[in-house]
């Protein structure tokens, strides 16, 4: 699997978020609905992974009656099963753990250009 790194993300917000003025100023008209379109796609991502993760606690406590249930199965493969179970949990857990830190890291990019969009006070 491949992962993206941010900066590929920010070149995509910038080109949504900064448009240009009359005076050839960069302004923040798409801002808010940057945000809000990261903020969907963050909520669709995190009912994906609830879903994902009901639908595995569901699988392992179906498949672990099925192994306690089944005395010709080898001991040797129930190990197998169980690692693989194992494996899924953390391969999941560190992907959401992943896309966790590039969401922060994108909405950390939002706050950031909207911060440099604000105006300096003259003294």
């Amino acid at each position: 699997m491949q992962h993206f790194s941010i900066d590929k993300f920010k070149m995509l917000i910038i080109i949504l978020v900064k448009i240009k003025n009359s005076k050839g100023e960069f302004i923040m008209d798409n801002k808010d609905k940057t945000k809000q379109m990261v903020d969907y796609h963050k909520a669709a991502f995190e009912t994906y992974y609830n879903s994902l993760q009901m639908l595995q606690e569901q699988t392992t406590k179906a498949l672990d009656n099925m192994l306690k249930q089944s005395p010709w199965i080898p001991a040797q493969t129930k190990s197998f099963i169980n690692e693989w179970i194992s494996i899924y949990k953390k391969v999941t857990t560190d992907f959401k753990e992943s896309v966790d830190q590039n969401y922060s890291k994108m909405e950390e990019f939002l706050n950031s250009t909207e911060e440099a969009a604000k105006p300096k006070s003259k003294k």
